[in-house]
Order: C-alpha cells, then sequence, then structure tokens
C-alpha cells in the first residue's frame, strides 16, 4: 500500500519536530505508522528517509566545526566520534543481518515502555547532586576514550523506538563530566555516521522495492518528505542547544511519561478489544 501524502507529510514534521527533541523521533513514527496501519518494513523504511532531512541539518548547523576536522587539532575529537559510533553500528549491522529486528524495532509495547525509560533518565539529569561538579567537566575537544564509549553504548540501546538517541546521549554526556553546549555538540555530532549508514542501508532496500514494483512511496514523496523534515529539524536544533544550555532537559519527561503511559493503555485496550 502506497503511503497517502498527508501521511508522509505529517510524519515528515513529526520527525523534524522531534529529532532533536529528547523525545525520540523513532518512537512517534512508530506510534503514527501503527495508526496508519503501515507493517513494521514500512515504517521503519519511511522512518530512515526522513532521519536524511535531519542529517542535512546537522552537517548545516555544525558545518564550521565539520570543516575543523580537515586539521589536524581535531584528530582526537573526530577519533571519538569514530570509537563512540562502534557499538550502534555493530548493533545495527547485527539486526538487519539476523532479520529479526524490525518485529521488536516496530513494536508499540516496546516502544510505550521506552519512552517511559527515557522520562525516568531525563529526570536525571535535573538532579544536580548526580552531575559531576562544573568545575570538573571536560569540553568538547577534551573528550576521552571512556567517556566516548559509554556513550556510544548509550546510543547503540537508543536504536530501540522510545529511547531518545539525543535525550539519551546528551544525559550519557553530562553524566560522564562533559559540558553542557559541549554535550548537545557530541550527541549532535555522533549522529551524522549513525544516521548516514541507517540511510545507506534503506537506499539498497528501497532500490529492490523499485526494481521489484514494490516501493512504499514514490520518489517525489521522498524528496519532498527530506526537504520538509529538513527545514523543521533545523529549527528544532536551534531550539535544543539552547534547552540544554539552560539545562531544561527534565522538562521534557512528563511528556514522555504521558506518552509513554497513552501508547501502553491504547495497546492493552486493543488487546483486550480482540479477545
Amino acid at each position: 500500500m502506497m503511503l497517502h501524502w498527508f501521511e508522509l507529510v505529517l510524519m515528515a514534521v513529526v520527525q523534524g519536530v522531534t529529532e532533536f527533541l529528547p523525545v525520540s523521533s523513532s518512537g512517534h513514527l512508530t506510534v503514527l505508522g501503527h495508526l496508519f496501519g503501515l507493517d513494521a518494513d514500512k515504517s521503519l523504511s519511511v522512518s530512515i528517509f526522513l532521519h536524511a532531512g535531519s542529517l542535512l541539518a546537522i552537517i548545516v548547523f555544525y558545518f564550521k566545526l565539520l570543516l575543523g576536522f580537515l586539521k589536524k587539532e581535531q584528530f582526537h575529537l573526530l577519533l571519538m566520534i569514530f570509537c563512540a559510533s562502534i557499538p550502534a553500528a555493530v548493533a545495527g549491522v547485527t539486526f538487519k543481518a539476523s532479520g529479526g529486528g524490525e518485529t521488536l524495532l516496530g513494536s508499540p509495547v516496546v516502544t510505550g515502555m521506552a519512552f517511559l525509560v527515557t522520562g525516568m533518565l531525563l529526570r536525571l539529569t535535573g538532579k544536580p547532586k548526580l552531575l559531576p561538579p562544573e568545575e570538573e567537566t571536560v569540553a568538547l575537544k577534551e573528550i576521552t576514550f571512556r567517556q566516548a564509549v559509554t556513550i556510544g553504548l548509550v546510543q547503540m540501546v537508543a536504536l530501540l523506538p522510545g529511547i531518545s538517541r539525543s535525550g539519551s546521549t546528551i544525559s550519557a554526556a553530562l553524566f560522564c563530566g562533559v559540558k553542557r553546549e559541549d554535550a548537545a555538540a557530541f550527541s549532535f555530532l555522533l549522529a551524522i555516521p549513525a544516521v548516514a549508514g541507517a540511510t545507506c542501508f534503506e537506499v539498497v532496500e528501497l532500490l529492490r522495492q523499485t526494481s521489484s514494483g514494490n516501493a512504499d512511496v514514490s520518489l517525489p514523496q521522498i524528496i519532498a518528505a527530506v526537504v520538509l523534515s529538513f527545514l523543521v529539524s533545523l529549527g528544532a536544533l536551534h531550539l535544543m542547544v539552547n534547552v540544554v544550555k539552560k539545562s531544561r532537559l527534565s522538562a521534557f519527561s512528563w511528556y514522555l511519561f504521558i506518552l509513554g503511559a497513552g501508547v501502553l493503555i491504547w495497546q492493552f485496550l486493543l488487546l483486550n478489544g480482540a479477545r
């Protein structure tokens, strides 16, 4: 079943708004996919292309910083991003190769519980006693191998829809002792290889579907969705950086608690209605 334009545009806007806010864009897209009656494969495929628009937003927002990677002074930071990317890359390839990950990753019940987990994690960032003192925090260029790997392992867990990639990795960076603004920068830079790698997998899958006449979305729909996702994502990225600076991550926890509970209640009612 081909995705309707209204559904695709709505998903693109939701992706752009939620990608950089700590509320899990993939979780929202999973829920929307089930509301639209999409199967797990179709929902995940569309989600990846919408993430491509968000990837472009990161590149534009951090363009000057990315240019700095051409200099030797930035080699340490580039190496730390590479090390932090390994856990999610290994897990993603394993899921894709096994073919058994889509059911788990597309489950609304798992997504609902993951929303609650993300909410609890964000609540903890609002507890100053749990965070290292400001004078002991490190800047972006000083992130250590231990800190990078820890953040990378958290990003691996964020493959589950409902576990916010930005929220969990920024929280992990804060707990590890990275300065607030730099924790956000490292998280968003870390998204570049993660989203780019996932997009490459889905491009291959789209070409296969197109050649067999089973494509879920048309090329014009994909282009429109990526552009819209990019524009909305860029605005959300600016907002999120300011939120992290002002220590307001925990405010999003209440939204996630309500959303997670709502998704679980919805699935419970569907399950009981089917009996």
